[in-house]
């Protein structure tokens, strides 16, 4: 039996969120492993029918009833989008925006995480949590005995990076002994700084210390090849995809795209949902630039969007916070499928290489839209 204890995990056919871990899960239960998850959302939820062996249970933010439909995609008639810490802008954002909020809800979640995890069948074969913040930490708390494998995204690294307590929670992360998993180089360097004079903990845990960025669902699908099909249009299009954040820098890439020559500027599709939606849009407005958002979307049609695509743009960006993004799994979806990969060097990004990617400086509008121009051949 494996354990998998997450903060993100798909609530509805076609969810983005936590896509990679289901990914991880999927490959467990075709290996024949019975696995029960543990989630942020309404619930519990125990079972899947789509799944044989796997139970899913859900740790609700605060007390009551959120107004989001976690069935579908759809807000009920009426309702608004709630501050959900794991969903809709994301935890970091909401930390960063509303903390204060993001607090009570942490507090609140922390203390069901706990109680589900120690109501659940113990030893686990495996043990897998996802984000430091607050899952392996929970798993650590609640001293189940197994193998645990913490995998560390970004946003949990940059949480303790700002805590008061931060360092001493990641020496005792460190000391518990478990697999320590890292998105990217950078996240691993970062989080071996908060250790500071006891950097050689992570040092020593030797083949218990690496870089693995997140699995996506679609790579075993994409290919070349599928762009084949794509039908001519009038102007080059590029695509995006992520969560509409500010932590992506989309607001960058629309004034990017605002610099070039009205006669040659592409098309520009973000895939995506988040509360950056209406500024982005009215930016475009304002730059005469011909923006599509097409909101989330399923793993299939994603790779539609860049079947359809000539470049694709990924402009992420440092916050003031100190947060930088890990590897993106948006961005090795993109080069599996063929397209030339223009990106800010920022986090783990800036580690990327190969012919088919060109690195930008972040927040530098003037820098992207010159490497836009020179991947598009529009110069």
């Amino acid at each position: 039996m494996r354990l998998v204890v997450t903060t993100s995990y798909p609530r509805f056919a076609g969810d983005a969120a936590g896509n990679f871990v289901e990914t991880r899960v999927k490959k467990a239960l075709a290996a024949g492993q019975a696995v029960q998850v543990i989630a942020a959302g309404q619930g519990p939820q125990a079972g899947d029918a789509g799944f044989a062996g796997l139970a899913i249970w859900r740790v609700p933010f605060i007390p009551g009833e959120l107004p989001l439909d976690f069935r579908t995609s759809e807000l009920p008639p009426g309702a608004s989008e709630p501050l959900a810490l794991f969903y809709a802008q994301g935890a970091p954002e909401l930390f960063e925006a509303r903390p204060g909020c993001a607090l009570v809800q942490a507090v609140f979640f922390w203390a069901g995480l706990l109680k589900a995890i120690r109501m659940l069948e113990a030893p686990f074969d495996a043990i897998e949590s996802h984000w430091l913040l607050p899952s392996a930490l929970a798993v650590r708390a609640a001293g189940l005995a197994g193998p645990h494998t913490a995998y560390a995204h970004s946003g949990d690294v940059a949480l303790l990076e700002r805590l008061p307590l931060g360092p001493a929670l990641a020496r005792w992360l460190v000391g518990a002994q478990m697999e320590l998993v890292f998105a990217s180089a950078d996240l691993q360097r970062r989080f071996g700084r908060l250790l500071g004079n006891r950097a050689d903990l992570l040092g020593g845990l030797g083949g218990r210390s690496r870089v693995e960025p997140a699995q996506s669902p679609l790579l075993a699908e994409l290919s070349p090849r599928g762009r084949d099909g794509a039908s001519p249009r009038a102007r080059p299009v590029i695509v995006g995809v992520g969560r509409l954040v500010p932590i992506k820098g989309y607001d960058v890439l629309v004034r990017a795209l605002g610099r070039l020559p009205p006669a040659q500027r592409p098309e520009l599709v973000l895939v995506g949902e988040g509360p950056e939606r209406a500024r982005l849009a009215e930016m475009a407005r304002a730059r005469g630039v011909a923006l599509t958002l097409a909101g989330q979307r399923p793993p299939g049609e994603v790779a539609r969007f860049l079947a359809g695509a000539d470049l694709f743009v990924h402009p992420s960006r440092r916050l003031d916070s100190g947060r930088t993004e890990g590897t993106p799994v948006a961005v090795a979806e993109a080069r599996a499928a063929g397209l030339p990969v223009v990106a800010s060097a920022s986090g783990g990004l800036a580690a990327l290489e190969g012919p088919d990617v060109t690195l930008v400086l972040p927040d530098d509008p003037a820098s992207l839209s010159a490497a836009l121009a020179a991947a598009l051949g529009l110069e």
